[in-house]
């Protein structure tokens, strides 16, 4: 399985409207659906997802409509579909960077 880094952040805190984008191609979906981590979150942090749907940040939410959130804890995930992600980190602590094994 292939994996790429597909977006870094310093120890600043990002809030909304400043997401920090990354994409997920449809071929990211040839083998499968991708998984994405994160490395270096600090135990205060958390990462929440957005997608982009023209020009707005959407957030990305499970089915019961909870935002998709990583922590200390909780690192990776599968992601459903492509398009262009973003993500806002709540804390200023850890610098972190974000991969995505996709099999290509």
């Amino acid at each position: 399985m292939a994996q790429r880094k597909v977006a870094a952040s310093t120890t600043a805190a990002i809030v909304a409207p400043n997401q920090v984008p990354f994409l997920l191609n449809a071929r990211d979906f040839k083998y499968g659906k991708p998984v994405v981590s994160v490395t270096g979150l600090a135990t205060s942090e958390t990462i929440t997802f957005y997608i982009k749907a023209g020009t707005t940040w959407l957030a990305v939410a499970d089915s019961a409509g909870t935002p998709i959130s990583f922590t200390a804890t909780y690192q990776s995930d599968i992601f459903n579909g492509p398009g262009e992600y973003g993500y806002i980190k709540d804390a200023t602590a850890g610098a972190i960077a974000l991969y995505v094994d996709s099999g290509i």
